[in-house]
């Protein structure tokens, strides 16, 4: 018996909706680089097209999780965008801030703090066949009073 098939995504359509992230355990982090802090995430808020993750709380970090939409076949190109508001804390430090699928690091961040606002963005090429479901996770490691946000994360047009 075939399982239903879930449609490819279409050049330009987004990877990821941000309503639908929701928070992850540090034991399910990619990248692996959290000390074990004692607070919950830092808070995170969806705005009109971005998901905002504010570490002016207790809380540097974040860790976010959902479901790809549909599949990302391999040579698939994924654009990416983001920035930072000016990072400051009580003493020098490194940000962290990356996109995974699957095990895949789509795009990291590392920025030194304290450092001016900027804006990256780039592409990745899917290595391989990525099946709709497959985890979509955001990372993030602070420090300090500062704004990071996640704006696009879709197919490239053709």
């Amino acid at each position: 018996m075939l399982g239903a098939c879930v449609e490819p995504l279409n050049p330009g359509e987004s990877l990821v909706d941000h309503d639908k992230w929701l928070a992850l355990d540090l034991s399910q982090d990619p990248a692996g680089d959290f000390d074990q802090p004692d607070c919950n995430h830092a808070v995170w808020q969806r705005w009109v097209d971005f998901v905002d993750i504010d570490t002016s709380g207790e809380c540097g970090w974040a860790l976010l999780e959902q479901p790809l939409p549909g599949t990302l076949a391999e040579g698939d190109v994924v654009d990416w965008m983001g920035w930072h508001s000016p990072l400051r804390a009580g003493a020098e430090s490194e940000a962290h801030f990356a996109v995974y699928i699957e095990q895949h690091l789509v795009f990291e961040q590392w920025a030194p703090i304290p450092s001016g606002d900027t804006t990256f963005r780039g592409q990745w090429t899917v290595p391989e066949r990525l099946p709709a479901g497959t985890p979509v996770v955001l990372h993030l490691h602070n420090h300090g009073d500062n704004s990071w946000a996640l704006r696009t994360l879709a197919l490239a047009p053709d």
